[in-house]
């Protein structure tokens, strides 16, 4: 089981132009953030980036493909608009790989907590 959520995956997300920078980032090994071998393969797993959207709502959702036809979410990074310019976000890891309780909020007024912490539910 996994048993933590990388504070660099916040990072990556805010500091990213795009959704399709973010994935590259999460997938440039010079950055040291994804070591993911899901499918036991001796190889690091790609993961990819997944945005559906609800209205205001965002579900960026980030998998790996472990089989030609299977694929496994690894975390949700939930993104609700809530005024101009303004947005609530949290990251939650999948409960078959962090557990029932495993999600992380961002704090900017924190640096000492790397700008995150997690929340239990």
């Amino acid at each position: 089981m996994i048993t933590s959520i990388s504070p660099e995956l916040w990072n990556f997300f805010k500091n990213a132009k795009d959704l399709e920078s973010f994935e590259r980032s999460l997938n440039d090994p010079n950055k040291h953030v994804n070591n993911l071998d899901l499918n036991a393969d001796d190889n690091v797993d790609y993961v990819r980036v997944v945005d559906l959207v609800d209205g205001t709502t965002h579900a960026v959702t980030l998998q790996v493909v472990i089989g030609p036809k299977d694929a496994q979410d690894i975390a949700v990074i939930g993104v609700e608009k809530t005024g101009d310019g303004q947005a609530v976000a949290r990251i939650m890891g999948d409960e078959a790989l962090y557990g029932r309780t495993r999600s992380a909020e961002p704090i900017e007024e924190d640096p000492e907590e790397g700008g995150w912490r997690t929340v239990s539910g």
